[in-house]
């Protein structure tokens, strides 16, 4: 008697139950994640991201906003009260007399990114200017008043930043209060006829003041160079008297230069327009 064949899905469960699973398999696939449906076609799911800053989603197309940048912090200095740009112009006019300048052979080195000024033979004197600028050597220029046979050192004009210049502002002394107005500006005093420009670390322009020779106010002789060991300075013959420096600044509050004017000017030569 011919035996009966069993159903085709009694077949299959027979043979997978003689079959035995392998361990390793079942834990790989228990360590597998389950694969994702791919969505329908024309229907996509929108994805919850948190933005992150300064990032584009692909996804949603949000762009993060950035960050505003610091604000920029301007040093509480005075405006300066005339229009100091005038004494480094070459031809400016002033009453009778005109701009030329000059340039020093030797340049400034200002390791200390600090600027001092001096009388070389009162070591007291000296005044550290509040503001720094980029360490460096530095290019010195004078601006000498001409008219006729008369010859005045106008201002003394070191050259620390690129322009140009968007403001000018008064020289305050480190350590010093500002002042609240333009009736009593910072000045540096001289009584030997001197007046140096050093760095704020140097000693150079006291260390040699013995060997400085009595002012002379020519065209040939408007400047002394003084280097020691301890740096050097550049010291100008002035008239005694109290002396007040500017800076030239740029839009982003960079220095630019230094201008030491030394008040050959009346107000009335101040007031008088260029020809």
């Amino acid at each position: 008697m011919a035996t009966k064949k069993p159903a085709p899905a009694k077949r299959k469960a027979k043979a997978a139950a003689k079959r035995p699973i392998a361990k390793k398999a079942v834990r790989r696939a228990a360590a597998q994640p389950k694969a994702l449906k791919p969505a329908a076609k024309g229907k996509r799911k929108a994805v919850a991201t948190a933005p992150v800053q300064g990032l584009t989603l692909a996804v949603t197309g949000y762009v993060a906003p950035e960050a505003p940048p610091p604000a920029l912090e301007v040093k509480r200095e005075l405006a300066a009260p005339r229009d100091i740009a005038r004494l480094l112009r070459y031809g400016e006019q002033f009453g009778n007399l005109r701009i030329e300048v000059r340039w020093l052979a030797a340049p400034l080195p200002v390791p200390s990114g600090g600027f001092a000024l001096v009388d070389p033979t009162l070591r007291k004197s000296q005044r550290v200017l509040d503001r720094k600028v980029t360490p460096g050597t530095f290019r010195c220029m004078l601006a000498v008043a001409v008219g006729g046979e008369k010859e005045k050192l106008a201002a003394v004009v070191v050259h620390c930043g690129r322009p140009p210049i968007a403001r000018w502002t008064v020289a305050h002394f480190a350590g010093a209060k500002p002042p609240a107005t333009s009736a009593a500006l910072p000045t540096v005093s001289s009584t030997s006829g001197w007046l140096a420009v050093q760095d704020a670390s140097s000693t150079a322009a006291v260390d040699d003041a013995a060997v400085l020779p009595a002012p002379v106010f020519a065209a040939t002789a408007m400047s002394v160079e003084r280097r020691t060991a301890n740096g050097l300075a550049v010291a100008l013959p002035v008239k005694p008297g109290d002396y007040t420096a500017y800076w030239g600044v740029d839009e982003h509050d960079k220095a630019v230069c230094l201008v030491i004017d030394f008040d050959v000017f009346s107000q009335k030569d101040w007031r008088s327009k260029p020809r």
